[in-house]
């Protein structure tokens, strides 16, 4: 382009003005990028042939490109009046007029070129982006598409059906044209944005929070987006919640509250899964990581009362007789009437060596609320307590209840069975 430049320029310096190689010349040097070059060369040539639309439109166009909108206007509004049916020059105004912010002249000049020229592709994308600033974004998508099917401007094209099919709730769709974008080279903060609010609409929150953490690298202060991603974290620990992942729930719910901060349903939500957690590490036998889980909830704030009361469980378990009598004697004392709490600390009781302590304990877990689901380890633990307390008779009883109970099971017997050796019993308990 630069060896043309000079051609024109020495073609004029040896034969004098022409108002074709005037504008060929401006229009070489805006295609250079020298835009004063270019409206000096094009004011020229407006002078030299004022009856020229195409002067008039190129000058407007360059003016446009220099953000002089009322100067371009002024050129294009020159331009049509000269040429009043070509669909460039309504395009170029119809572009121009939405710079300025006068949309529904925009509009009116922008379908004009398209009525002119129904081939005529960017005037259908210029149309999709004069509907899209309105919100219009039914009728920008149509725009888009027609545009599309035309050819012009792939990637920015999907880009921008992306962002408007979104905005419709169109959220699988968006997401396929927002990935056609990005593989046809787009980029940029808005289509990182959009990639992932579509996601996220879709429930893909892992997806959605590495798109927009890519974005807030290059936009640490922005707020709004921050509190995007953690809406996703939160919504991401919810699945992974619900899928019994406590531990990845866990994790995004930590980092939603790192944005957040403290805040009372994140924290709720983030003491259950510490509890979940807590009971599954203890069912699999890891009691450390279990006890430690439960502390973690209860430091939230969650459910004190079933917290040790699977402490104490796990305390059971592990023939910490010490801890377990320590987290079940409050339970009792609070609840003298809840079955599972007397009978697990009954045993307990048992357990550490101090048996008549035990059997009223156990005697109260045979009367109290829910003692179904426990009279027959209670029944056999308070045996259990009258041997070692030499209570024979009452030992007897205790088993013969269990023998004669409906269909007794194989402890039961085994229990009863040995019932007057001393020592032995107990264990079964």
């Amino acid at each position: 382009m630069a060896a043309a430049c000079a051609s024109y320029e020495q073609w004029l310096s040896r034969f004098g003005p022409d108002a074709d190689v005037t504008y060929y010349l401006g229009c070489a040097r805006a295609h250079q990028g020298d835009w004063p070059g270019a409206i000096a060369a094009l004011d020229e040539a407006a002078t030299l042939a004022p009856e020229r639309a195409d002067v008039f439109l190129q000058r407007g166009n360059v003016r446009l490109l220099l953000g002089q909108a009322e100067l371009a206007r002024q050129d294009l509004a020159c331009a049509q009046a000269l040429a009043s049916e070509s669909a460039e020059v309504a395009y170029a105004l119809g572009a121009c007029l939405g710079h300025l912010g006068e949309e529904g002249r925009a509009i009116a000049e922008l379908e004009r070129a398209v009525q002119l020229d129904p081939a005529h592709g960017a005037a259908h994308f210029g149309l999709g982006l004069a509907f899209e600033r309105r919100k219009d974004y039914a009728r920008a998508a149509d725009a888009y598409r027609q545009a599309l099917a035309l050819g012009a401007d792939p990637g920015r094209l999907h880009l921008r059906l992306g962002v408007v099919t979104a905005r419709l709730g169109e959220a699988a769709t968006a997401l396929g044209h927002l990935q056609e974008a990005r593989r046809r080279g787009a980029g940029g903060d808005e289509l990182l944005y959009h990639l992932g609010f579509a996601l996220a609409t879709l429930g893909r929150h892992g997806e959605a929070i590495a798109e927009w953490e890519a974005l807030l690298e290059s936009h640490p202060d922005d707020r709004a987006l921050a509190l995007d991603i953690a809406r996703s974290q939160y919504l991401l620990g919810c699945q992974r919640f619900e899928a019994g992942a406590y531990e990845q729930a866990i994790a995004a719910w930590g980092r939603c509250q790192d944005i957040w901060g403290d805040d009372a349903p994140l924290s709720k939500s983030l003491a259950e899964a510490w509890f979940r957690l807590g009971v599954e590490s203890l069912a699999r036998g890891e009691r450390e990581m279990g006890c430690a889980s439960l502390q973690r909830s209860l430091a939230l704030g969650q459910d004190a009362e079933r917290i040790h009361y699977y402490l104490g469980l796990s305390a059971l378990a592990a023939e910490d007789w010490g801890t377990a009598l320590q987290e079940l004697a409050p339970l009792v004392e609070a609840h003298p009437d809840r079955a599972r709490y007397q009978y697990h600390l009954g045993l307990a009781l048992l357990k550490a060596g101090r048996p008549e302590e035990a059997v009223p304990v156990l005697q109260q877990a045979l009367a109290g609320e829910g003692s179904a689901g426990y009279a027959l380890g209670a029944r056999l633990a308070l045996a259990g307590a009258h041997v070692r307390t030499a209570h024979w008779a009452e030992a007897a009883a205790l088993y013969r209840a269990v023998l004669t109970g409906e269909d007794p099971p194989q402890a039961g017997r085994k229990a009863a069975a040995r019932q007057t050796k001393p020592g032995e019993a107990e264990e079964d308990a």
